[in-house]
């Protein structure tokens, strides 16, 4: 048998507010992150990786999309990632998606032509071959 591979779709979405936050757009938050909107450019994705199926979760036959929110960092780095739509925490699918997106890289967002931490949603698509 061959074993799947997930495929790792970026949906930089960044939609309204986020898990509750109030912060207005182009303003930072408490910590510093920045939402789109109001001068705040959009992160780019540059580079990324595809999540490995777990053996477990491929004899499972899992599939479907992780979602998470994480802050593309103004070196391009993503931090912070965390879980907002599971698709599998028995099976280690979740995992791999957060492991994933560490490693994935971006042309920062900006603000008046500085690079700015910002919230970002990733989406990560887990498909077995057919």
């Amino acid at each position: 048998m061959t074993r799947a591979v997930g495929f790792a779709l970026l949906a930089c979405v960044l939609t309204g507010l986020a898990s509750g936050q109030t912060t207005p757009a182009g303003q930072a938050d408490s910590s510093g992150v920045y939402r789109m909107g109001s001068g705040v450019t959009d992160p780019r994705l540059m580079s990324q990786v595809n999540p490995p199926y777990t053996p477990a979760a491929w004899h499972a036959g899992i599939e479907g999309m992780v979602e998470m929110e994480a802050v593309v960092m103004p070196d391009g780095s993503v931090g912070s990632p965390r879980i907002t739509r599971s698709l599998d925490a028995v099976h280690g699918l979740d995992a791999q998606a957060l492991a994933a997106a560490l490693r994935w890289r971006f042309r920062p967002g900006e603000l008046n032509g500085k690079p700015v931490p910002v919230l970002v949603t990733l989406t990560i698509d887990f498909l077995l071959a057919r």
